[in-house]
């Protein structure tokens, strides 16, 4: 894995949830987005009961999805990470990168893992590519001395070979410059590189296969094909 990450392409898949671990994980989400759904619009709670998640993009007439779902309210509880953290999966990372822990760069919990929304063919529900490294560079977020980072990011709902990740492979070995702009609150990078440029591969994920990459690889989403995409991620922070 390590080799990948760091001399290969800056991305291990080597990682797969199983199929009960995943499922776990679903559940947590939807009581997560059921809870918000309901109590902003309790109106509409009995159809928000019967959809699914991927076919949330189907509400879209009954509900403001901007205003909804800000970051922090995509936060997942520390119950579930406590959960996350006696899965297979996680143990593996544990005995590979010993000591690391899960960063909180927005500072609203301890540890964040957080779950992101793609809705079919929606550009606004993706941002640009990028490094998270150059969030990091731009003052989001307090990097502890002596640590390093990796990226960790599980599809819970995909399309394979329609939506996922989109990585630049080997990126991480060279140095692309960008600029910055202010959105949402906070200024976020904009990679000065048009997408033409760029070797650009969609992920060919199946739900449930864990992506670790470098922190310097230059990613970003896919818009969704057909359903909503939903994935969880987290930013391990690693000792030297």
């Amino acid at each position: 894995m390590l080799n990948d990450i760091i001399a290969g392409p800056g991305y291990s898949l080597c990682l797969q949830l199983s199929d009960s671990d995943l499922n776990a994980l679903r559940a947590s989400v939807r009581v997560q987005w059921l809870d918000i759904l309901t109590e902003r619009y309790p109106q509409h709670s009995e159809l928000f009961n019967t959809t699914d998640l991927f076919n949330y993009h189907t509400l879209d007439s009954y509900i403001d999805h901007k205003s909804l779902w800000t970051k922090q309210s995509r936060i997942l509880p520390p119950s579930v990470i406590s959960m996350m953290k006696e899965m297979p999966f996680y143990r593996h990372l544990y005995s590979l990168f010993r000591g690391f822990r899960i960063s909180n760069e927005e500072q609203f919990q301890t540890e964040e893992v957080y779950w992101r929304i793609v809705r079919p063919l929606s550009d606004q529900d993706i941002g640009p590519l990028h490094a998270d490294k150059w969030f990091w560079d731009l003052g989001h977020g307090v990097m502890p001395p002596d640590h390093w980072r990796l990226k960790v990011w599980i599809p819970l709902y995909c399309e394979p070979g329609k939506s996922g990740l989109r990585v630049v492979p080997y990126s991480h070995q060279k140095n692309y410059s960008y600029s910055h702009q202010f959105r949402d609150g906070m200024n976020k990078p904009l990679i000065t590189t048009c997408e033409s440029e760029l070797n650009i591969l969609l992920l060919d994920t199946q739900p449930g296969q864990i992506v670790v990459f470098n922190d310097t690889l230059i990613h970003g989403g896919a818009p969704s094909s057909d359903f909503t995409r939903f994935s969880i991620e987290f930013t391990m922070l690693i000792p030297n």
